[in-house]
């Protein structure tokens, strides 16, 4: 990852307490931002949660940030997403990328065949 990119510049300005416990800022493998709809964020969010649930995990720091986006009046939310050797990350900031909503953090593990399928079929998606 470039050190200086605007993106490694933002987190290492706004990452909070919870996020800096669980990843190593000096391995981050990729780090990558969008901008996304409020309420799609929310879709995906709730997406997301479902097949980590289904993979018997769970997502550090879900509650607080599902609580903060309902409390959210912005249209849009910016995201930054990454992952480094153990954990895969998403933090979500206002739309004028100042102020973190919240940030959602899971262990990352091999999924099973059965696993990547069921995904598939709750994300929608058709080919191999």
């Amino acid at each position: 990852m470039t050190e200086n990119s605007p993106d490694k510049l933002l987190l290492d300005a706004l990452a909070p307490d919870l996020l800096r416990q669980y990843i190593d800022f000096q391995n981050i493998n990729i780090l990558f931002s969008r901008s996304n709809v409020t309420g799609r964020a929310k879709e995906e969010i709730d997406i997301h949660l479902s097949c980590v649930k289904n993979m018997g995990s769970e997502a550090i720091g879900s509650v607080s940030l599902k609580e903060n986006l309902s409390l959210y009046q912005g249209r849009y939310v910016y995201s930054l997403a990454g992952y480094d050797r153990s954990y895969g990350f998403e933090l979500y900031l206002n739309d004028k990328q100042t102020e973190v909503l919240g940030v959602m953090i899971v262990r990352l593990r091999n999924k099973s065949v059965n696993e990547i399928q069921w995904e598939k079929e709750r994300l929608g998606i058709k080919y191999p």
